[in-house]
């Protein structure tokens, strides 16, 4: 109860009371309107606005009352979405159509969570109670031909659009945005998440990597696997043959699903513990098909051994281990992906040779560093597969490109090393998403000398969401850095605007360290005056909520 207090002192629980008579009016025509045209209205509230969602032929449409204004907003809500690769067509598009449509304007919201680009239409109608069915049925009808026309150019324009991607600016900065989401995603709450997997029809996901991978079991030896399928029953026992079983085998043949579920079980035994079977279930499950992908979800146990004189309590062979994977099969060629590495080689080497340096992608950038055409390959085919999530398949490029790197380092110039310490910062945030901070923090590591935020962020993280003893000290150094810089600094307030970011991670990350050490009342004391910070407010609101269900269950 002293949560819900705190959150309705902090506003969070607080109802508009009053409307004005011009509002009530409104709200009148068009709840007649909406029953001539048989559609169910909502109302609720946007911004402090009042605002009418219901659907009509199919779309989802939401009216918005504004206030001191004779007009309403009609909103065409999520006509279309796409990849924030096509970013720099959806732009173009949209600038298209907004020159040719008379009541209606198309506009996009990149968002840096799915990386997805969402696309509403818009106009400004003044509804009376003659003109408003005929206004109201006008509009939607122009939303619907606008609808149709986008998604009919996308289509045209997108493969050519594709081979001209790289010389997209705002597609950088929305890159940069999706690598910062994900770098404070790692901010996890107390909560449970999968990483995305991919392969293809030349990278599989076979059994002996994804083992090794999620649960640590390198050195396994195979018993026998049954594969369990609508289609029937088999039992493989030779071991290359378990060892190399690709996971997408049961479900994807020819590039399309065959089956829509699986079940392997897999008896083994480890280097460590020759004489005693251990064995991992694993559910394999169809899921969606996209434009150039195989969904399907990957769901893994492995079977803890009783306790024994042997076996410790939480040692690791009596631990429950699990995990839930959403994987993918792309359906792209290993040509097609050759050529389009081609073309960013070639195009960087243009620019370079040209003096646009100013003008060069990340990924371009790391390209001219590069001693030879695979190492670039791998690089550049790393950082498409980390944009995307694909933290496994990026994860085989990057440290590829690391065993050619690596031994160099001492002959780098500054920009090739700057290059590797980007490497070793993006292999460590592989390994932290696939909750291998043991790994993770090899190559985190080296960059701390160079004293960047990201970088160190992404430390703090792999110590923190890894259990590390040394997460508090080396938080508490970074703070008592940072005020003493503050301190020696003549103009501080710049300063403080800064470092203020990576101030309140800190204190967010200190806070989660005290949860998960269950020291509550530090806890609690450090998130009640984070309410009044708007930077850590929902992630305070979150942690005190969590505590409070925590306290009781013990109850």
């Amino acid at each position: 109860m002293e949560l819900l207090g705190i959150l309705k002192r902090r506003g969070l629980f607080w109802k508009k009371k009053t409307e004005n008579d011009k509002a009530k009016d409104i709200r009148a025509i068009i709840n007649k309107t909406l029953a001539e045209i048989n559609c169910k209205g909502t109302w609720g509230e946007v911004k402090d606005d009042d605002s009418v969602s219901y659907k009509y032929q199919g779309g989802h449409f939401r009216i918005r009352l504004e206030k001191d204004s004779p007009y309403v907003k009609l909103m065409f809500l999520f006509f279309y979405e796409t990849s924030a690769e096509n970013i720099h067509l959806v732009r173009e598009l949209c600038n298209q159509c907004n020159l040719h449509a008379d009541m209606a304007h198309v506009v996009y919201y990149l968002s840096g969570e799915s990386n997805t680009i969402y696309l509403h239409l818009l106009a400004s109608l003044q509804l009376d109670n003659d003109n408003a069915k005929t206004t109201l049925e006008q509009a939607m009808l122009e939303m619907f031909r606008w609808q149709n026309t986008f998604t009919r150019w996308f289509a045209e324009n997108k493969e050519e659009s594709q081979r001209d991607e790289h010389h997209d600016y705002e597609k950088s900065n929305a890159d940069a945005r999706r690598e910062l989401f994900l770098l404070h995603e790692q901010e996890l709450l107390h909560q449970d998440a999968g990483s995305d997997w991919r392969s293809s029809s030349d990278e599989s996901i076979c059994l002996q990597q994804f083992l090794s991978t999620v649960f640590n079991l390198r050195e396994v030896t195979p018993v026998k696997m049954d594969v369990t399928t609508s289609q029937g029953h088999t039992v493989l026992t030779e071991r290359d043959a378990i060892l190399d079983y690709d996971l997408s085998t049961p479900l994807i043949a020819n590039g399309q699903f065959v089956c829509d579920s699986a079940m392997l079980h897999v008896v083994f035994t480890t280097a460590e513990k020759p004489d005693k079977e251990r064995s991992v279930s694993i559910h394999l499950n169809a899921e969606r098909q996209g434009d150039r992908s195989l969904y399907y979800r990957i769901s893994a146990l492995v079977i803890p051994l009783s306790l024994q004189p042997l076996f410790p309590f939480r040692s690791q062979e009596t631990v429950l281990k699990s995990i839930s994977l959403l994987a993918a099969y792309d359906l792209d060629s290993p040509k097609q992906r050759l050529a389009e590495f081609q073309y960013m080689w070639k195009e960087a080497n243009r620019k370079n040779d040209n003096g646009e340096e100013d003008q060069l992608t990340e990924e371009e950038s790391m390209l001219l560093g590069c001693f030879d055409p695979d190492l670039g390959y791998n690089l550049y085919h790393g950082m498409v597969k980390f944009r995307k999530g694909r933290y496994y398949e990026a994860l085989r490029h990057f440290v590829n490109a690391y065993q050619v790197y690596a031994p160099r380092v001492p002959k780098l110039n500054s920009s090739q090393q700057d290059i590797y310490f980007n490497l070793c910062y993006h292999i460590g945030f592989c390994y932290c998403e696939l909750k291998l901070y043991v790994e993770a923090h090899y190559y985190l590591e080296q960059t701390l000398p160079l004293h960047r935020i990201t970088y160190t962020q992404e430390y703090v993280n792999c110590l923190v969401n890894g259990k590390d003893f040394r997460a508090m000290p080396f938080i508490e150094s970074l703070l008592e850095e940072i005020k003493g810089t503050m301190e020696d600094d003549d103009d501080e307030k710049d300063l403080q605007a800064g470092v203020k970011d990576f101030i309140n991670f800190l204190n967010r990350r200190t806070a989660y360290i005290y949860v998960d050490q269950q020291y509550y009342d530090k806890a609690e004391k450090m998130l009640k005056k984070m309410l009044d910070e708007p930077e850590n407010m929902d992630f305070a609101i979150d942690e005190l909520a969590y505590i409070q269900k925590l306290k009781g269950g013990k109850e």
